[in-house]
């Protein structure tokens, strides 16, 4: 993917509009598609490691992860 996409809006902002969907905050500055996640490994410090389909590595912090936990277990959306 080479696009590069720029939002107004700020993060706090599109994380409760997208509430519904697929994405979920991992980080402080970091959304994330669970529909493109391949899969997730521990990694220091009690975060995740979060590996994409197109090969990228992402880290879930701490915070962040209960919240992606529940999205992956029982509030993925098609």
């Amino acid at each position: 993917m080479t696009e590069v996409y720029e939002c107004k809006k700020n993060l706090l902002t599109l994380e409760h509009e997208l509430v519904e969907t697929n994405i979920v905050r991992i980080s402080k500055n970091v959304l994330l598609n669970i529909s493109s996640l391949s899969c997730v490994k521990p990694y220091p410090n009690h975060r995740l490691l979060a590996e994409l389909s197109n090969g990228e590595y992402l880290i879930v912090s701490r915070k962040y992860i209960p919240i992606l936990q529940d999205k992956i277990r029982g509030g993925y959306y098609d």
